[in-house]
């Protein structure tokens, strides 16, 4: 039988993105890195400090982890209160530590309605900087490693600053190249170093240019199918001091321009090579986003698994931007079921603008239900995030449960439980709001139906109530489906009724009359079907002799179970004083109710035990002084370890001077012999020793007695 709890309070995801203003029309389009060179998608860990009623929920980077010398990363905050709620409005500062590592753009802005802003982080220099943000005098960092993207071969390498120009024919970056000897000693003054930028290819004949029929392209931004430059390049250069400089200007197309040098020493050819990034000459001051389908379904389950996003990209002046300025996507943030850029992860993916100023993506749905929030930009500009929601894919397990394992309700009418049915999907996402779950009871009345994630139910959540009435035998079995019946559950919850069976299942027949003794008592009860009564179902115990308490039973839905110590004690008398002594001191009835006045019973019997005779408690009670030749009554007690007095013992009494006379030597209920001790004419000092002859006796103990002339 399962049991079920109401269902659980939602766990709210956290969305790491943020609405970035665009109000700013800013300059400078950075968005440079090495070709093959990976970004690292993600979030990272952030460390907090400060106070303050605003604080940050999280500071995270897109691509995180690492990025590329001269390459740009948006820098993502969200600001809560101390309750979790979001707040707009909040200024936050955006800075970098070393501050030569790299600027923001804009260095600060304020949140959006959802908390959320974000800035454009622009590496300048190579090593590990720690991205902060600050509101309300409360800071949170994220840690961003800068790679330094210089190309070498080891014995020439070449460094192009800056590595983003415009492609205006107009923009120019310094070229420097440094080169070796083989012993790492600078080259020799003079050594000729060849140059070209353009297409990237590979040198086969090893001559520092592009020779057509030899070398081989292998990339070829206009797809002519020949080596084309790019800008302009002295082709040749020589060095002073084991180093040589040179400009590079740029072209007018918009493309990734490889920029080679070649130094050919002793026949041994040594190569470098950089690459730079040639924007489009046009400001993006602006972008939209938009996509084509809303509502995706995990993969693998059938329904629409990708979206087209697309990315306008406007001027200042509103205007859309020409074809061939690049924007860069990422997910910001999203279930982290395997969802996906056109294969490449949370990005960023880099695309052209079309005649149209607009780029667009596919982004593919994961295995896990929730929302992708995409964002675009270009250079320092970022657009506002769009959604894209990823549904469930169609039933595929159902689990069903009630809040109650019994209730007392088989006599009853209108006595309700809530049925739960938790149905998912194939990858155990809760699938789709509105999804009907069809529902049959074997007792009881129950609804027909119920929807998942319609109120009061969460997603993947459909619920009923049973009704107690139409009593059969009291197992409930409730019974849950969906998908046309291809999909169902059931389980089983008790409608107990009244006690009607106790028992007891574990108790001491025999415990020793001591009040350091006890027993466990175990009592089970059940109802007239047989069925585990509801818990606390009241328990009263009486017993003879001794002590016992009562209570109520437990659980109710395992097992309807009592358990309690009986505690022995001391008897006044022995209740059974037969003679030889049977070692019973007492019989304790106990007398068990379960349920109140009217309810079931039972009982059971305990048999109180006495030990052997106990020297040390046995005793002969009479004067301590007698006159000679007098009569004086006596009592003999005995009584085991316990002082529980023992009966049925028979006793012989022998003194060495005078006579004892009466009528039983045979202890009676109290373990006493009353008896006359007739003192001897002469003075003198007398005992008087009495036997314990009884199986369990077999002991003697004796009285001192002064027989003495009482002076006058």
């Amino acid at each position: 039988m399962r049991n079920s709890g109401k269902s659980q309070e939602k766990e709210s995801a956290v969305n790491k993105s943020a609405l970035f203003s665009n109000k700013f029309a800013l300059i400078g389009l950075i968005a440079m890195m090495l070709l093959g060179v990976g970004l690292i998608a993600g979030c990272g860990d952030s460390t907090l400090s400060g106070s303050g009623s605003a604080q940050f929920q999280y500071v995270a980077s897109s691509p995180s982890g690492q990025i590329d010398l001269g390459s740009t990363a948006i820098v993502e905050a969200k600001v809560v209160d101390a309750t979790g709620t979001a707040l707009s409005g909040q200024r936050v500062t955006f800075s970098v530590t070393p501050s030569a590592l790299g600027y923001f753009t804009p260095a600060s802005d304020t949140t959006a309605a959802d908390g959320t802003v974000a800035s454009v982080f622009t590496a300048t220099s190579s090593g590990t900087a720690t991205l902060q943000a600050t509101v309300s005098g409360t800071t949170s960092t994220a840690s961003l490693l800068i790679n330094d993207n210089t190309s070498s071969s080891g014995r020439i390498t070449v460094s192009v600053t800056p590595l983003l120009m415009t492609a205006n024919n107009a923009d120019s970056a310094n070229v420097l190249i440094t080169a070796t000897k083989k012993d790492g000693t600078p080259i020799s003054n003079g050594m000729t170093i060849f140059l070209c930028a353009g297409e990237r290819f590979e040198d086969r004949d090893q001559d520092g240019y592009f020779s057509k029929g030899v070398d081989s392209l292998i990339y070829d931004v206009n797809a002519n199918g020949e080596w084309d430059p790019i800008g302009s390049i002295p082709t040749s250069t020589t060095t002073s001091g084991g180093t040589a400089s040179v400009y590079y200007k740029s072209g007018n197309q918009a493309t990734t321009v490889y920029i080679r040098a070649t130094m050919i020493d002793s026949g041994n050819v040594c190569f470098a090579e950089v690459s730079a990034k040639l924007n489009p000459n046009t400001k993006v001051a602006s972008i939209t986003m938009t996509h084509h389908a809303e509502d995706l379904r995990v993969r693998g389950v059938g329904g629409i698994e990708w979206s087209n996003v697309i990315a306008t990209a406007y001027d200042e002046f509103g205007n859309t931007v020409p074809e061939g300025i690049p924007i860069a996507f990422t997910i910001a943030s999203g279930p982290n079921g395997g969802e996906n850029i056109q294969g490449q992860g949370y990005g960023p993916v880099e695309v052209n603008t079309n005649s149209s100023g607009q780029a667009t993506v596919t982004v593919s749905s994961g295995t896990i239900s929730g929302t992708i929030r995409v964002r675009a930009s270009s250079g320092t500009v970022i657009s506002a995030v769009t959604q894209l929601v990823i549904n469930a894919g169609p039933p595929y397990r159902i689990q069903l449960g009630a809040t109650s394992c019994n209730l007392r309700s088989w006599d009853y009418v209108n006595v309700r439980n809530d049925i739960v049915a938790v149905v998912c999907d194939i990858y155990r996402n809760p699938v789709p709001d509105s999804t009907a779950v069809y529902f049959s009871p074997s007792e009881g009345c129950l609804q027909a139906y119920s929807l998942t994630g319609l109120p009061p139910n969460d997603k993947g959540v459909a619920g009923v109530q049973w009704i107690s009435c139409d009593h059969r035998n009291g197992r409930v079995w409730v019974y849950a489906e969906t998908a046309g019946g291809t999909v169902k559950d059931s389980a089983m919850f008790l409608s107990s009724g009244p006690p009607a069976f106790v028992n007891i299942i574990q108790y001491p027949s025999t415990m020793y009359a001591a009040s350091d003794e006890k027993g466990t008592v175990v009592i089970t009860v059940y109802d007239i079907n047989g069925n585990f009564v509801v818990n606390n179902t009241s328990i009263q115990i009486e017993a003879d002799f001794g002590s016992i308490g009562g209570g109520s039973t437990v659980d109710g839905c395992y097992s309807s179970v009592f358990e309690t110590k009986y505690n022995s004690a001391s008897l006044k008398k022995d209740y059974s004083p037969v003679s030889p002594d049977d070692g019973i001191g007492a019989i304790s009835h106990v007398s068990v109710k379960a349920g109140g006045t009217g309810g079931a019973s039972s009982g059971f019997t305990t048999l109180f035990l006495t030990t052997a005779t106990y020297v040390k408690n046995s005793t002969v009670d009479i004067e301590a002084e007698l006159e000679p030749g007098t009569q004086a009554p006596f009592s003999i007690s005995v009584k085991d370890r316990a002082n529980n007095p023992l009966g049925g013992h028979l006793l012989t009494v022998f003194p060495n001077g005078g006579t004892v006379t009466g009528e039983n030597y045979i202890t009676d209920e109290y373990g006493e012999v009353n008896l006359f001790y007739q003192a001897p004419g002469a003075e003198g000092t007398y005992l008087i020793t009495v036997t314990d002859t009884d199986p369990r006796g077999h002991v003697s103990f004796a009285k001192k007695i002064k027989v003495k002339t009482a002076t006058l």
